[in-house]
């Protein structure tokens, strides 16, 4: 059995064998999919079009989550996001501040030569310091001291800004629910023509938005588990009301109500898709918020305080998760150096010096303060061979 493209009709294939057409965008972590929605060009157009608008709006965020999307790649680099003493910054998976770009000064003064590297990394900067000594004929084999001052900064805090609602932001947000709408019921549903007019508001066809805007409202729990970092929709579809109302959160905070038709001429149904985009642990379940949902009205206006909230808890999720995985390396780093392979018992001494080193680089953390300590690079460089 041939099924037509919903966006364009002209186009056709067999039922189930469609274009992969994802319900959370696949650039948010979205996993779920259809294909009984349309053709590979259509899919392409409007992944460009409107899905990829909504995914750079948001990518500041996956990428703080270190998310992976749909198509199993990791989230964006936020490019030159920073600046500090001269040099860009780059925000990597997981918060990670790295250097835009690694960068070796060099000055001889009376035959001597003073190397300054900027680098992200001990090891980076063992290999920059090898590229620089291979000028001159020389390896770090050659030295048994090369002193070095190892100084660590914190940037400056970054300030981002976050442009939601846009059209081509609001068409993804319906093509997403109505995407969600084709797992759950036959693809001559969708064909029927009640869902004519949202069809053509996703096409940008000169339909006015009457579709899609943000929501406030609070719901106990969206789906089973309510997480600060959670994607989570609802599809409700009632016999009785004639239309099909969804609701869509996009990293436990941000809220749209969606209206898809008021002709509905199907059976009642109310689903809730929940998927986490770091562990990408999904669940699928009946939901008992169908009666607040078609409730809901696109005339109501959104609380913005309530909205600058709803991302200062997601910013502040995001805080929290980082700070916490850096006190795990911190700790993991201490024991590392203090306790592994230093005999077989822990000592006093070792715990000890676990302990100061971890306060240490934590208050360093809390109160951003910059570091800066003695080390000789060839004894570390010996050191990595040695592990290696």
């Amino acid at each position: 059995m041939e099924v037509s493209c919903i966006y364009c009709p002209s186009e056709s294939f067999e039922k189930g064998k469609g274009s992969v057409e994802h319900v959370i965008p696949s650039s948010l972590g979205g996993r779920k999919s259809s294909r009984n929605i349309c053709c590979v060009s259509c899919n392409n157009r409007l992944g460009k079009e409107v899905d990829e608008p909504l995914g750079v709006a948001l990518s500041f965020f996956s990428t703080m989550l270190d998310i992976t999307t749909g198509r199993n790649k990791p989230a964006p680099v936020q490019k030159m996001i920073a600046e500090h003493k001269g040099k860009q910054f780059d925000i990597h998976s997981g918060g990670l501040i790295r250097y835009s770009k690694n960068d070796v000064e060099i000055n001889e003064v009376d035959g001597k030569a003073e190397i300054a590297i900027s680098a992200n990394s001990e090891e980076e900067v063992l290999k920059i310091l090898s590229a620089v000594l291979k000028k001159y004929d020389k390896t770090v084999d050659d030295f048994t001291s090369i002193k070095a001052k190892s100084k660590k900064s914190y940037i400056p805090k970054v300030h981002q800004r976050l442009a939601l609602g846009g059209e081509k932001q609001l068409r993804s947000v319906a093509k997403t629910a109505l995407t969600y709408l084709a797992t759950l019921v036959s693809p001559e549903r969708l064909r029927t023509g009640d869902f004519q007019s949202v069809i053509q508001y996703i096409n940008e066809e000169g339909i006015e938005n009457n579709f899609v805007s943000f929501s406030t409202d609070s719901f106990p729990s969206l789906g089973q588990e309510k997480s600060e970092i959670n994607h989570c929709l609802i599809v409700a579809a009632s016999d009785q009301h004639k239309k099909v109302n969804a609701v869509l959160e996009l990293y436990g905070n941000i809220k749209f109500f969606i209206t898809l038709t008021n002709k509905w001429s199907g059976p009642s149904i109310s689903k809730a898709y929940t998927i986490n985009p770091v562990t990408k642990e999904s669940q699928e379940t009946t939901s008992s918020h169908s009666v607040e949902i078609f409730n809901l009205s696109h005339e109501n206006s959104v609380d913005y305080k309530k909205f600058t909230q709803a991302i200062s808890n997601m910013i502040q999720c995001f805080q929290d998760r980082q700070v916490n995985e850096l006190i795990s390396q911190i700790t993991d780093e201490a024991i590392e150096k203090h306790i592994i392979g230093k005999g077989d018992y822990i000592t006093e001494e070792m715990v000890s010096s676990v302990a100061s080193e971890v306060a240490l680089k934590f208050t360093r953390l809390i109160h951003r303060i910059d570091s800066e300590e003695d080390i000789d690079l060839a004894e570390l460089c010996k050191q990595r061979q040695s592990d290696a």
